[in-house]
């Protein structure tokens, strides 16, 4: 997250900086949007992890396919 946060900043300051009180929001934005790519990346790859790397969380059995196209899509899933 600290390259995300640096990079959110680096463009907020090269474009002109603006109102300080935004900046707040600009890093949220960019935090959950990267995370929830995080999350939308090990979903796509979860027949590849079964397979091959069943240690990973979603073959491994420690959160369900189900919530992490949940999660990674902002909850619009519904069960």
């Amino acid at each position: 997250m600290p390259t995300v946060w640096s990079n959110c900043l680096a463009g907020w300051w090269l474009g002109g900086g603006g109102n300080f009180r935004n900046l707040p929001f600009l890093l949220a934005g960019a935090t959950f949007l990267y995370v929830g790519g995080m999350f939308l990346n090990d979903a796509f790859d979860a027949e590849f992890d079964r397979r091959y790397r069943k240690e990973r969380p979603i073959p491994s059995g420690m959160i369900e396919l189900k919530s992490v196209w949940r999660w990674g899509l902002g909850g619009w899933l519904s069960e």
